[in-house]
Order: C-alpha cells, then structure tokens, then sequence
C-alpha cells in the first residue's frame, strides 16, 4: 500500500511537472509573438485622400494584429521632414515601413538605408527612385490613364477645340510629371484644336494654385478649361475660379476625392474629378508586409471619372466613399 501510495504521488508530481513546464513553454512562446510594428508615412494627413488609405490600413492592421505608426508631415512640399520621419522609423528598428514619397529623389536615400538594414518597404501612391528590388512592392494609381481620362473630358466638353491650362504640382513629382505628360499626349493625338497654353506648378499648396489661377485667366482671357493634376491644385484652381467668378465659364477637371469638392462636381460647379482608391492601397500595402512575399510588384489601383451624372454611382463611390459616413464593403 505505502509503495503504491508512493508511487501515485511521483506520477502526480511528475504531471504537475509537466504541466507548469508546458504553461511556461507556451507563455514564453507567445510573449515573444509581439505585434508587428509597421510605420506608415503618407505625404500629408488630415484629407480625405490620406485618410481613406489609413481606414484601408487600420482595417488590415486590423486583421493581422499589428500595430501602425501613422505619421506624416504637415505639407506635401516638406520633404525634408518626410526623409527624417523616415530615418527615425529605421532607427526604432520597426518591422516594416510604408512609404508615399513625396519626392522621389529626396526620399530615395532613405529607402536604400531600409533595405541595408533589413527593414522591408513597400511604396504606395508615388514612386521611388530607387532600383525595385529595392522594395517589396509599389502600389499606386496608373497615373497615365489619370492624364489620359482627364484630357478625353476635356476634349469631348469644349468639341475638341480651344485654350486649355494645366496646374501641376511639380517637375520633380513623378506622379505629376507622368499626368502632365499623359494628358499632352492623349490631346495632341486626338484633339489637336485644342491648345495647351501654359503649364504651370502649385507644389501641393492650395494658395499658391489659386494665385496661379488667377494670374492664367488674365494672361490668356480665352481660357475654356483647367487640368488640375492632384487634389490641392484641384481646391486652388476652384478657389481662384470662385474669386472671379469663373466656376462655370471655365471648365475645371481635376484629380481629388474630397467631399467638399464632389460636392461642387454634383452642383456643376466643378465639371468632373479624377478619384483614386487609397484605401485599397492601404490595406494591399499591409497584407504584403505581413505575409513577406519575395519579389517586387507593381499594383495599379483603380481610377474613374466622377461627374455630375456619374459621382453617386456604385463604381464611383466605391473609391471615394470609404472615408464617409456611407462607407460601401470593404476588400
């Protein structure tokens, strides 16, 4: 009896062994799972563009548990402070980095500093002047056809004939340069009457633009219609055109999503705006850091045409709507 007892009470204490080295393996196993930590640097923040893609971001972050450092500058045209938020998140060793380069060249020594030390990149909304595999993927709107749809409005509204003027953002921005060059292209192919006067630049600053605009109208009084390539040349032009009273008689085609400015494309005040899809952006750029695929990509996200006649429709709200109150179903 006692060699029995005895023995039953090794096999318990064996057990209960076992069982707090299991507890303690599976504790110290899951408290070295932490989150990963991914930064995420937009050009700016605080517009419905920029904040579109971080709901795009939060809803794959989201799902993989991981948490996001959302940090931006407060102006497009800060490069430097870009480049720095950028060198800071390196050295806080993140995980991952998601990076729109608001100047291609400015923030391409960065980038090579990234893949130096281990920490994969994933370029959205512009690219980067950096060899691609360099990064894990680049995810961004097809800024050619972005030309292209805005200069086939503007072809087909003014019957191919008349003054036109551009306001881009800057000769250093690829993703303008590509607009610019894409909406020369597709006019002097297929509406040759119409003339592109002036192009000028408005460096992501709304004032400047509506300065731009104004001084443009008075230079060439025969002004029918402006191509404003993102969205605070889109507000610039819009406000200079206000300032004279100008909003219908020269038709304004621009690239935003911003409600304020659907608004005036729904009351003909704005004759139609180029939307994009940053949420989808997002939450791509977030399922590509998290699963680590090998092998440099290039995604296109969708661009349409939002007019007074089409902004409401399903497809259109797809892409513009995910920062809104009516916010459609998710990827």
């Amino acid at each position: 009896m006692r060699f029995r007892f005895l023995f039953r009470s090794i096999i318990v204490l064996l057990a209960g062994a076992l069982i707090v080295v299991a507890v303690g393996l599976y504790l110290h196993e899951h408290a070295l799972e932490k989150p990963l930590v991914i930064a995420v640097i937009p050009k700016t923040t605080a517009t419905d563009y920029w904040e579109s893609m971080h709901a795009g971001i939060l809803a794959a972050a989201h799902q993989h548990r991981i948490t996001i450092l959302w940090n931006a500058p407060q102006s497009e045209a800060d490069y430097a402070a870009q480049a720095q938020m950028l060198e800071d998140a390196i050295n806080r060793k993140v995980n991952a980095i998601v990076l729109a380069p608001a100047q291609e060249f400015v923030l391409a020594s960065g980038v090579r500093h990234a893949k130096a030390v281990g920490i994969p990149v994933v370029i959205v909304d512009s690219p980067i002047a950096v060899p691609p595999d360099h990064y894990l993927a680049y995810i961004g709107s097809d800024d050619a056809s972005i030309g292209r749809i805005a200069a086939d409005r503007i072809g087909s509204i003014l019957n191919g004939k008349g003054e036109v003027a551009i306001i881009a953002v800057s000769p250093t921005v690829a993703s303008s340069t590509l607009r610019n060059q894409a909406f020369i292209a597709e006019i002097n192919r297929y509406w040759p009457q119409i003339k592109i006067v002036d192009v000028q630049y408005g460096l992501s600053n709304p004032r400047r633009s509506q300065a731009l605009t104004i001084n443009l109208l008075a230079a060439h009084p025969h002004l029918k219609a402006i191509f404003a390539v993102d969205a605070f040349a889109t507000r610039g032009a819009f406000a200079g055109l206000m300032d004279l009273h100008e909003q219908r008689r020269i038709r304004l085609v621009g690239v935003a999503q911003e409600v304020d400015m659907l608004d005036q494309v729904r009351s003909g005040n704005i004759d139609a705006l180029v939307v994009q899809d940053p949420y989808h952006m997002g939450y791509v750029a977030i399922q590509i850091l998290e699963k680590q695929r090998k092998g440099t990509r290039r995604i296109q996200t969708h661009v349409l045409l939002a007019t007074r006649e089409s902004v409401d429709t399903r497809a259109v709200r797809l892409l513009w709507s995910h920062y809104s109150d009516q916010s459609p179903e998710h990827p």
